[in-house]
């Protein structure tokens, strides 16, 4: 891969690690030769470096793929996911590939990243749709100005929720920021 295609989002391989170009500087000083300033992130363990690349000079792309695969169990450490289109089924050890399992629920698909065949990450969805197993008591009397209360979900998660919310209720979270969206 040429210097001008390292532009934000692509996906190269540096010291036989993948990393994702965060940001893509061009710098021409006045004098010597241009370059491009990178700012990457390791997508093994999101460690970030900084990377001069001269103009003309040539980075390895990764061989980075993505699949959405649907969430079946987990038994010990081993997550078992299914993939709908090719009928393949996928194991993935939980202290090989990291995973915050708070967001997993069964039937939901999940997008996989593989590189070089091998699984690297899971990403969670946007948003995840979970039901409350139990909730704070309210009481109008003695918290007058509460507007939010603890509830904990389904799958473990603690979360400040409005206190109209109630058990069995299933609510809409934002995974990203960990916050409630809405009643479902």
């Amino acid at each position: 891969m040429k210097s001008k295609d390292l532009t934000t989002g692509t996906k190269v391989e540096i010291n036989l690690e993948p990393y994702l170009i965060l940001e893509s500087i061009f710098m021409n000083p006045g004098r010597g030769q241009a370059f491009h300033k990178l700012k990457l992130k390791n997508m093994l363990n999101n460690s970030i470096i900084v990377k001069t690349v001269k103009i003309g000079e040539k980075l390895k792309e990764a061989d980075i793929y993505s699949k959405i695969l649907k969430y079946l169990y987990k038994n010990d450490d081993i997550l078992f996911f299914y993939d709908e289109r090719s009928s393949d089924y996928y194991e993935i050890n939980t202290q090989i590939v990291k995973i915050s399992e708070k967001w997993l629920k069964e039937g939901l698909n999940y997008e996989i990243i593989f590189w070089n065949n091998n699984i690297i990450e899971i990403k969670n969805p946007k948003f995840i749709e979970l039901k409350i197993i139990s909730t704070d008591t309210y009481d109008k009397k003695s918290h007058v100005s509460k507007t939010s209360k603890n509830a904990i979900l389904e799958t473990g998660l603690n979360i400040k929720v409005p206190v109209f919310i109630k058990e069995d209720d299933i609510i809409k979270i934002d995974t990203e920021k960990e916050e409630y969206i809405s009643r479902i």
